[in-house]
């Protein structure tokens, strides 16, 4: 793991070495009743999930270092659920109003890395491209009661993209030599 943070490192690797990383994350239920029946006799399930499998490699090759890795994050599906608190004085003057807010939203990254380094005598020194690229997107609709058989409804949704490339150089000296 650190000769993806200063290649220089990777001279440390005397044959071919590879890692498999999977990093799950869940995410239980929302509200507090939910929260507090997880620790009653049924429990609960997730509701949401994500796996980012992770996978590195590294291999000494006539007088160098070679490897690099690649990554792969999804960010599952968000449900949001939002009601807003009124005033007292709004509520006093229209009691049939109430508004509520759901979406969703979600996330993709790639991520990957080639990395070279060489030792001489009790230096190394390495190079490492790493890209980054990922997208994301928003929605949400938000539905108002303005009082009987009045209802508004507002839609957005939102998309990003993200691209990243990034050149780094690490230097290393072994003392105990």
């Amino acid at each position: 793991l650190d000769s993806l943070e200063n290649p220089a490192y990777a001279t440390e690797f005397q044959s071919a070495e590879g890692r498999v990383f999977i990093l799950p994350t869940f995410r239980g239920s929302r509200t507090l009743q939910e929260y507090q029946s997880a620790f009653g006799p049924g429990g609960s399930l997730p509701s949401e999930y994500s796996i980012s499998p992770q996978i590195s490699f590294f291999a000494p090759a006539g007088g160098f270092t070679l490897g690099g890795s690649a990554s792969v994050s999804r960010v599952g599906d968000t449900t949001l659920t939002a009601t807003p608190q009124y005033d007292p004085s709004t509520l006093a003057n229209n009691p049939q109003s109430s508004a509520q807010t759901t979406g969703s939203s979600s996330g993709t990254f790639y991520s990957g890395s080639l990395v070279a380094a060489r030792r001489w005598g009790a230096n190394s020194f390495g190079v490492e491209l790493a890209s980054l690229k990922g997208t994301g997107s928003l929605s949400s609709v938000t539905t108002e009661a303005n009082g009987p058989g009045r209802l508004s409804e507002e839609r957005s949704q939102s998309t990003s993209d993200i691209t990243q490339t990034r050149l780094t150089a690490g230097f290393s000296r072994d003392l105990s030599r």
